[in-house]
C-alpha cells in the first residue's frame, strides 16, 4: 500500500471512530498518542469505564511481532521513528490527503508534520544505516558460506 492509500485509509478509520464516539452510548474515547504518552492515566480511565476489568498492568512488558522480529516491550510510541523513515515525497502525499480532511484532523487534535531539513538528514542517516547493516549481513553470510566451503 502506498503512502497516499495509507493516508486515505487512516482518514476513513478516523472518520469511522469519530462517528462511533459521537453516536454510540457509553463510549471511552482515546488516541494512540494518549495511550503511549500516559499509559497510567489511560489505564485508570479504562478501569473507571469498565470497573470489572480489574487492575491493568500498564508497565508490564508483552511480546510483539515487528519488523525487528519478536520482542518484549512496554507500551511505546513509534510515531517519531516511523515518521523519520518516510521520504519527503511520502510526507507530501500524506499531508495532501490529510489537509483535504482537516476537519477530522482537528476533531482528533492532530497536527500536520511538516518535514524540515533535519528530517531529510535523519531520513538519509536512517536509510544509510539500514543499507549498511543489510549489506554487512549479506556479506557476512557470503563470508561464512565461503569459509565453511573452503574448510571441507
Amino acid at each position: 500500500m502506498g503512502c497516499k492509500k495509507a493516508a486515505e485509509f487512516s482518514v476513513w478509520c478516523l472518520r469511522h471512530q469519530a462517528n462511533n464516539a459521537n453516536n454510540l452510548k457509553n463510549v471511552l474515547r482515546l488516541t494512540y498518542e494518549e495511550l503511549t504518552g500516559n499509559p497510567a492515566s489511560i489505564a485508570q480511565r479504562i478501569q473507571s469505564f469498565i470497573p470489572q476489568i480489574g487492575e491493568l498492568k500498564h508497565t508490564q512488558k508483552f511480546s510483539v511481532h515487528s519488523i525487528e522480529g519478536v520482542a518484549e516491550r512496554e507500551i511505546s510510541d513509534f510515531n517519531k521513528k516511523n515518521i523519520r523513515n518516510l521520504a519527503i515525497n511520502d510526507l507530501k502525499q500524506i499531508n495532501a490527503v490529510l489537509k483535504k480532511n482537516s476537519d477530522i484532523m482537528e476533531y482528533w487534535g492532530y497536527e500536520y508534520y511538516e518535514p524540515t531539513f533535519r528530517h531529510t538528514l535523519e531520513f538519509i542517516k536512517t536509510r544509510s544505516s539500514l543499507w549498511l547493516s543489510t549489506t554487512f549481513f549479506k556479506f557476512s553470510g557470503l563470508v561464512n558460506k565461503t569459509n565453511s566451503s573452503s574448510s571441507k
